[in-house]
């Protein structure tokens, strides 16, 4: 996690098993994406980048960045509280003060906002 910050991502269902088919490749490191050539280091971050680049999406299009992008408008649009949309991505909002007194992670809101944005994207994927 960025900044050494502890951070719980609640996963949908959808997500839990799509893990547990990884583990059956990548088992044998302790990371879920492993470093091709040393599989005791994370994946680089540019490997998404150049997959979405061999599918031909030029770079002023999509970044493997680009996908918190595209959620966190989507759950904007579908009326998604602000504040648990950022939570969610980890990013720190308020001043410094007002941090400092709410600590508050909407855990319950993050796990039914996950759960809910696994089913859009399915329903994607139905329609495609």
């Amino acid at each position: 996690m960025k900044h050494s910050r502890e951070h719980l991502v609640p996963m949908a269902t959808q997500v839990a098993s799509q893990l547990q088919e990884v583990q059956k490749f990548t088992g044998y490191s302790e990371y879920v994406f492993p470093n091709q050539r040393d599989s005791s280091k994370q994946m680089s971050k540019n490997v998404l980048t150049n997959r979405l680049r061999d599918l031909g999406y030029p770079a002023d299009m999509m970044s493997a960045h680009g996908f918190r992008s595209t959620a966190s408008t989507i759950l904007h649009e579908q009326g998604w509280n602000h504040e648990v949309i950022e939570v969610q991505l980890a990013h720190l909002t308020g001043t410094a003060t007002s941090r400092s007194y709410n600590r508050s992670i909407h855990l319950a809101k993050r796990k039914k906002m996950m759960q809910e944005w696994a089913d859009y994207l399915d329903g994607l994927k139905a329609k495609a």
